[in-house]
């Protein structure tokens, strides 16, 4: 049951560092644009180089962010390495499993693919 809750709270901290880069994204946009138009208009103005600290700030903080993001799996796929996972050592450690023909494997093999597959079209990923 532990398991179970910390693939959830991992996935809902994926889901909070994403709207954190989302966010932090919109703000470098908005500094990155007040810092052209204050160039442009007052050359190397004070408020120029504070925006400019800002953005070299939230830079970083959105850097650090991005990193979890990048490498926390969402919540379906924390299921599935989970189940998958511990599927693998059952049939790893079990020798009724182990004769299992080829053709069984290749076929939850092809089904998983296909699963994943659909999971990707209605994401709209390609």
């Amino acid at each position: 049951m532990s398991t179970l809750y910390w693939i959830t709270v991992l996935g809902n901290l994926k889901d909070t560092f994403c709207a954190s880069a989302f966010i932090l994204g919109i703000l470098l946009v908005v500094l990155f644009m007040g810092y052209l138009v204050n160039i442009g208009e007052y050359g190397c103005s004070s408020v120029a180089e504070s925006t400019k600290k800002w953005f070299k700030k939230l830079l970083l903080i959105f850097i650090l962010v991005i990193i979890p993001v990048i490498f926390i799996p969402s919540t379906k796929e924390l299921y599935l390495i989970y189940g998958v996972g511990g599927t693998i050592d059952y049939l790893k450690s079990n020798p009724t499993a182990r004769q299992l023909p080829d053709k069984c494997i290749k076929a939850i093999d092809k089904w998983i693919d296909i699963t994943m597959d659909d999971e990707k079209e209605e994401r709209g990923e390609e």
